[in-house]
């Protein structure tokens, strides 16, 4: 996946307001920028899958790995354990993370969060409410490999 990235150049006279939504930013000249490059390869292991991602091109775009449940699962780490309920999130900073459901249990890692990934970061695709949600993060450039096997 390619996003192709721009950013506004200042405006050639002092806009009429400094409240951001107000501006006339269609006025404004758009400086491309660099794209930023995503890979994703999937690879069938032993029990599972192992998924590699990196990201590069641009340097310093938060990229988000997001992995939704059905709600109710039980989620264990490294020094948490929890209940994954509806509309509820967490972001993983790493190690193996085993999620629970019943019988069915899974193990996915190893984690890696750069970045705590909030409501107002994902405005473009809103966050998910079906189930619960995981996150793995970081910022661009980074290679990861992820596996997620049944337990």
């Amino acid at each position: 996946y390619t996003a192709h990235g721009w950013y506004y150049l200042p405006f050639e006279k002092k806009p009429d307001t400094s409240n951001w939504w107000k501006m006339d930013n269609k006025s404004r000249k758009l400086k491309e920028g660099p794209d930023l490059n995503i890979l994703v390869s999937v690879k069938k292991i032993d029990k599972g899958i192992s998924v590699k991602i990196s990201a590069g091109g641009c340097d310093g775009v938060p990229v988000f790995v997001e992995m939704s449940f059905n709600d109710g699962v039980i989620v264990n780490g490294d020094g948490f354990m929890c209940e994954g309920t509806q509309g509820g999130a967490i972001t993983v900073k790493s190690g193996e993370v085993n999620v629970t459901k019943g019988i069915d249990s899974m193990a996915i890692g190893p984690g890696f969060g750069k970045a705590l990934v909030r409501e107002h970061q994902l405005q473009e695709v809103g966050r998910s409410t079906g189930g619960f949600t995981m996150y793995f993060s970081d910022i661009s450039y980074f290679e990861h490999v992820i596996t997620i096997k049944e337990k």
